[in-house]
């Protein structure tokens, strides 16, 4: 699922730029950056593989900024992005408050932006598409799945969840 994630997430930059740019321009290899939530994290760490292997396959120069998890690190990141002139950027924040301020700034600079899994929530802070896990329902399923897996083994007692941060526009949907 993180792979086919990562992969959605730059066949959309790819498509981006033959619309946007059309298909025949020649002006060498795109530029992309993907600003990754926290690289020490095996899921952010399988996207920013991901991200990383398709683009080179596609002929683009990718570049992963790890955020250390750290919203200040990665508002740092987005604006080497733009003093680096990068042609498109993928974000995926370290929530959805702290994904304001640099898709903003991306947006000043007129360079899209997609969403990798954590939109912000600032409606001024445009974005060309997000790619994203289906977390209602695929938590919903998995919800179910233990319930019935701990029926079948005579398990009994109280459940409990551990949720993600709230402050994501994610966490609501699983939790």
């Amino acid at each position: 699922m993180k792979r086919l994630l990562a992969v959605f997430l730059i066949l959309m930059v790819a498509a981006g730029f033959a619309f946007a740019r059309g298909s025949s321009e020649s002006s060498g290899s795109k530029k992309v950056a993907y600003i990754v939530a926290d690289l020490e994290n095996p899921f952010w760490k399988a996207m920013a593989d991901g991200f990383e292997a398709t683009a080179k396959q596609l002929g683009m120069a990718p570049r992963l900024f790890n955020s250390s998890g750290q919203p200040n690190t990665q508002m740092k990141n987005a604006q080497d992005c733009i003093t680096m002139q990068y042609d498109a950027v993928a974000i995926s924040a370290t929530d959805s408050s702290s994904a304001n301020a640099p898709v903003l700034e991306f947006n000043a600079a007129k360079i899209p932006v997609w969403i990798g899994h954590i939109s912000p929530d600032n409606p001024n802070a445009k974005y060309v598409s997000m790619v994203d896990a289906q977390n209602e329902g695929g938590c919903l399923d998995a919800g179910r799945y233990m319930a019935q897996e701990y029926k079948a083994r005579g398990f009994t007692g109280t459940a409990a969840t551990i949720t993600i941060s709230l402050a994501r526009s994610n966490s609501g949907l699983r939790h």
